[in-house]
């Protein structure tokens, strides 16, 4: 997440909230959560926001209540199978929300769970797992190294130093590019839509003027 790229996606992620009915700013307050509630509260924004994906590029507000009805991530029948289906996502997006809703699985399941924190979870884990979680929570930058708070980090080290921190820089991007994708498609859809008005159209002038050279 550039510096300069912060108010773009800031704006994109009002954008969404405002869509989705929450309180504008409500990802944002969520850096301050505990680890518990941020991963619960995220992930549940996320499903919605790809629901709202979803329907925007099926152009089919009546499944909306359905597709709201799926997993998220379930690798057949999920949300993220369907946005897969339709193209509608990338794979480093599927990587990230897959490994996102593993952990809000594991914490929902169990409130003993209540007390999760990242710092204790990437403590357990094996340099395999380490790896993995590095790469699926790098989602927020292409580059090995980023700009942040007038400095420049390296993104593996972030990733494993701070890793809510990272977590809520993919959550707030992902959002970002959500609302994009899904302003894009309708957008498209509507072009289309005029071109197919304005095409009916010119075939109305076209017969209106053949009728009328057949009267004269």
């Amino acid at each position: 997440m550039a510096e300069n790229d912060t108010d773009t996606v800031e704006g994109a992620v009002k954008a969404l909230e405002a869509k989705l009915g929450v309180p504008v700013g409500f990802l944002e307050g969520l850096k301050d959560e505990d680890d518990w509630s941020f991963v619960i509260k995220a992930h549940a924004f996320l499903e919605a926001a790809i629901t709202h994906l979803l329907v925007a590029y099926t152009d089919k507000p009546a499944l909306g209540d359905i597709f709201a009805q799926l997993e998220l991530s379930n690798n057949r029948t999920g949300k993220i199978a369907f946005a897969e289906a339709l193209d509608a996502i990338n794979e480093d997006e599927r990587r990230f929300t897959r490994a996102f809703s593993e952990i809000r699985n594991t914490l929902v399941h169990n409130v003993k769970n209540v007390g999760f924190s990242f710092a204790k979870h990437l403590e357990g884990r094996d340099t395999q797992q380490r790896g993995n979680f590095v790469k699926a929570f790098s989602y927020f930058t292409d580059e090995a190294s980023f700009p942040y708070d007038g400095k420049t980090l390296v993104t593996a080290d972030f990733v494993r130093e701070q890793p809510k921190k990272a977590v809520w820089f993919c959550v707030m991007v992902f959002a970002g590019v959500l609302n994009e994708k899904a302003g894009l498609v309708k957008l498209e859809a509507e072009v289309v839509a005029k071109r197919e008005e304005l095409a009916s159209l010119s075939k109305l002038l076209g017969k209106t003027k053949t009728q009328e050279k057949g009267d004269t």
